[in-house]
């Protein structure tokens, strides 16, 4: 039975050209990965399915949506909540409570339950995202990726027959996004309930999913149909399916268990000298110059030590990734470089001065923080009036943050306004106002988040090439494909306080870091497909 059909559908902006047409029909029960690149219409295809455009967006829209038989176009989101749970990519944005129980409680509602009965439904919702113990917490308290996961919980608990996500996984710690993985499989076998997705690690989602429905982003029509085939293209090729393109597997890999199986079958391709490499991997040289340094920091957060007793410094020339579970300290320790998030106890510097002491050009010139939330550095209308007052405040040459965010993704219309943008398109402009203005100390909490794989590769490229001019680079990230391979570092973080610090080699080998390839590679030292590229041009 039909849940969601789009009837020759497309979604236009006054600034953008040709977007794809989709004319799909997806049936109950199945998971759809909506694909693309970064900027291709993802995020307002999704939003098509609730009726959020046009009823609530500048866009308009042609043809019909149709969701569990009702056509959007006169069904605005309230008239179609019943049916339909929402995510945003910012979790936040579908907040209407401010404790986590209440905010999962409201999903409820329509189910009429005894009291008795919701809160035993609300145990066992938040116990299925591994939220139970935050039950009683104020949202504002959480991370970022503790906040989807409440986002999620809200959504699951309304039972609905379509559950539509943006960017389900990012800010999730590798356990969190596979449980959540499980848990919309799950829904979608056990009741029926039709998952719809946009996600760029598609390798997180890529054994959950039936079904991809790609975006071109260049006037194409929507292309619908399995994984296989509509994940080959270079642009969202996740690492399994690449892989199996390296090496000639026919069919492609989907899961881990196929390529281990592949691996077994498949003879490796002779050495072929001619094989295009990529990039050399030698990590920029760290020098003895201390960028940063933490010495018995503390930092709290309400009752709770969000950063405890810790001890960290950065040379300048390294980048060092910060990992661990979400609610860690990841994102605290972040602020509290930039000099945001106070110490309780324990000293901070940034190049020798306490960063709450910098002020005006003296921090633009010493720090950089591109947030967790984008919008966060977004202040005016138009991208091309964002870029110009980000040169200006830098005290940079005029066009710098422009040439930035073209290098990193090409193709962002000057004209848009920045909060119409994608996860992605805003992420990449964040990205650039940071890195233009060229801080001593770069600091990034989910820098990938929203940014398809060739934009990650520039990413990067971008930063190596920071780090060797003596830069320090600092992130906090769960995108571990995107730290094999660029950091050098790894700072693992439990709790507050750091619980490892290895050399990248170190974390991969010892598991501290799990890639796909390296699951499929192994024991061979091989974690990414540059490794094995690398390994059959020798």
């Amino acid at each position: 039975m039909t849940a969601i059909a789009w009837e020759k559908a497309a979604v236009h902006f006054a600034d953008v050209d040709s977007p794809s047409t989709v004319d799909v029909e997806l049936l109950r029960g199945e998971v759809c990965l909506v694909s693309g690149p970064t900027g291709s219409g993802k995020s307002a295809v999704l939003a098509t399915i609730n009726g959020a455009v046009p009823h609530t967006s500048p866009a308009m829209l042609t043809g019909r949506v149709h969701t569990m038989g009702r056509d959007t176009a006169g069904h605005p989101p309230r008239r179609l909540a019943d049916v339909v749970a929402y995510v945003p990519a910012r979790a936040a944005d579908a907040f209407i409570a401010t404790t986590v129980e209440d905010e999962v409680g409201y999903g409820l509602g329509r189910l009429h339950l005894s009291p008795a009965a919701r809160s035993r439904r609300i145990d066992e919702v938040l116990a299925s995202v591994g939220m139970a113990e935050l039950r009683g917490r104020p949202l504002s308290a959480l991370s970022a990726g503790q906040q989807r996961r409440v986002a999620l919980a809200g959504a699951l608990a309304a039972e609905p027959g379509v559950l539509v996500l943006d960017e389900p996984t990012a800010g999730l710690d590798p356990a969190g996004a596979a449980v959540i993985g499980q848990r919309l499989q799950l829904l979608a076998r056990a009741n029926g309930t039709t998952v719809v997705l946009a996600e760029h690690r598609a390798e997180r989602v890529l054994e959950r999913i039936d079904s991809v429905l790609y975006l071109s982003g260049d006037g194409e029509p929507a292309h619908y149909g399995p994984p296989a085939d509509m994940l080959r293209p270079t642009q969202v090729a996740p690492p399994i399916i690449e892989l199996s393109q390296l090496l000639r597997w026919d069919p492609p890999a989907i899961t881990i268990a196929e390529a281990l199986a592949a691996a077994l079958t498949h003879p490796l391709p002779e050495p072929d000298a001619a094989l295009e490499l990529p990039a050399p991997a030698e990590l920029p040289v760290a020098t003895d110059e201390v960028v940063c340094e933490a010495r018995g920091l503390t930092v709290r957060r309400g009752p709770l030590s969000a950063v405890r007793e810790l001890d960290l410094s950065v040379r300048a020339g390294e980048i060092v990734a910060l990992v661990g579970a979400n609610g860690a300290g990841k994102s605290t320790l972040l602020q509290a470089f930039t000099g945001l998030a106070h110490p309780d106890h324990g000293t901070l510097d940034v190049l020798g001065v306490n960063p709450a002491r910098l002020r005006g050009a003296d921090r633009v010139r010493a720090v950089g923080l591109v947030p967790a939330d984008p919008a966060e550095l977004l202040l005016t209308d138009r991208v091309d009036r964002e870029c110009a007052a980000a040169d200006e405040e830098a005290d940079v040459p005029s066009g710098r943050t422009a040439f930035v965010l073209d290098a990193l993704l090409p193709g962002i219309s000057p004209i848009r306004h920045p909060r119409q943008l994608s996860t992605g398109e805003r992420q990449a402009l964040a990205l650039a106002i940071v890195l233009a203005r060229g801080p001593r100390l770069i600091l990034a909490d989910e820098p990938t988040q929203g940014l398809d794989y060739p934009a990650k590769r520039r990413l990067v490229t971008m930063l190596r090439q920071l780090a060797g001019a003596g830069h320090a680079v600092v992130l906090a990230t769960h995108d571990v494909e995107f730290t094999a391979a660029l950091a050098g570092r790894v700072v693992t973080m439990a709790d507050g306080a750091v619980t490892g610090d290895a050399g990248i080699a170190d974390a991969l080998r010892r598991g501290q870091l799990v890639t796909q390839v390296g699951q499929i590679m192994a024991p061979a030292p091989l974690f990414t497909v540059d490794d094995v590229r690398r390994e059959l041009a020798g």
